[in-house]
């Protein structure tokens, strides 16, 4: 069931001021990237240039200096601006821009360019790196499509069923948006792996959720791709019971206290043949070459404070039967 955009505005006017009254947070998963759609072009917001001294021959000139300059920019298309509430706009930056800001405590990872991350009507249930405008897309419509798959077949949810189907929803759009960031490195750090990328992006939108301590968006992801069956997104990706597969083991081994409250997931992973410990440390020290200070990234508060926690004993149930069902493929 795909969750209508008409209950869109009190939904998220509910849960801001959740938000509000808990202190905020941010928290939240990728789909097809690359994309050629047409989008808002911003122009990026770079830093100024080094300083320097004009006296060269001078011994104690202060030395040059590296400028300050944002990875990431959040910010809203005009068209969507201008067509949503103040309020609405206020809650979906309490819920994403932090996940964003986490990632500019590391500072210039592109050579003095900012990569806005914006947030659009598209018409469609998706996010994009588009390399030609050097933005990150995340479209409204994803939102509304997780949230619908987070209520699983609930045809008359409570409001405290739609707010938690949304919270949800966030979780998975900051896996995607981090995804997305993959792709960016991809473009702009010229990673040059060969074969499925979109597997490499998956690692990279991992290995940040865990180490911003938002574990739970890449398994919400891996509901997601395991539960919608859009034919769209299986031209550039591999199948949902593979992708989640990989996405979730390697969640689970980043993240210990998470993979306790999966005990039956945990379990059919290990059945299934995966390491999954060492395959997040595997795809750990990738992305560290990638990302200078990794460790160092401060941790995003989760949007367990200000939504109820995930049900992890359904979840559990859940994904260790999804994803059980083949283990010569979900699990390989």
């Amino acid at each position: 069931m795909i969750f209508m955009k008409s209950i869109a505005a009190p939904v998220l006017l509910s849960t801001f001021l959740l938000v509000q009254a808990c202190g905020g947070g941010g928290s939240g998963g990728g789909v097809d990237s690359n994309d050629d759609s047409d989008g808002i072009v911003v122009e990026p917001q770079t830093g100024s240039d080094a300083a320097s001294s004009d006296d060269e021959g001078d011994a104690t000139a202060v030395a040059p200096q590296i400028s300050s300059v944002d990875n990431f920019v959040f910010q809203f298309s005009p068209e969507f601006a201008l067509s949503n509430t103040e309020e609405d706009r206020e809650t979906i930056t309490a819920l994403l821009a932090p996940s964003v800001e986490s990632i500019n405590q590391i500072d210039n990872l592109f050579n003095n360019i900012t990569v806005p991350v914006i947030y659009q009507n598209c018409g469609f249930a998706n996010a994009f790196y588009s390399p030609f405008e050097r933005t990150i897309t995340l479209c409204d419509e994803l939102l509304f499509a997780a949230a619908g798959v987070f209520l699983n077949g609930n045809t008359d949810p409570s409001d405290d069923d739609l707010v938690n189907a949304l919270a949800s929803g966030f979780q998975m759009l900051v896996f995607t948006m981090y995804h997305e960031m993959g792709h960016t490195f991809d473009d702009l750090r010229d990673v040059s792996i060969g074969g499925n990328f979109e597997s490499v992006a998956d690692a990279i939108g991992v290995v940040l959720s865990v180490q911003t301590g938002q574990p739970i968006a890449p398994i919400l992801g891996g509901l997601f791709f395991l539960q919608n069956t859009d034919g769209s997104f299986a031209d550039v990706h591999n199948s949902g019971d593979d992708r989640a597969g990989d996405i979730i083991c390697w969640t689970l081994g980043g993240s210990p206290q998470l993979a306790a409250s999966f005990p039956e997931l945990t379990i059919a992973l290990i059945q299934g043949g995966r390491d999954c410990a060492s395959e997040y440390q595997d795809q750990f020290e990738f992305v560290s070459d990638l990302v200078p200070g990794l460790s160092d990234i401060p941790v995003v508060s989760a949007l367990s404070k200000s939504a109820q926690e995930p049900d992890y004993k359904t979840l559990d149930a859940i994904l260790s039967k999804e994803l059980g069902k083949n283990f010569s493929t979900s699990l390989r």
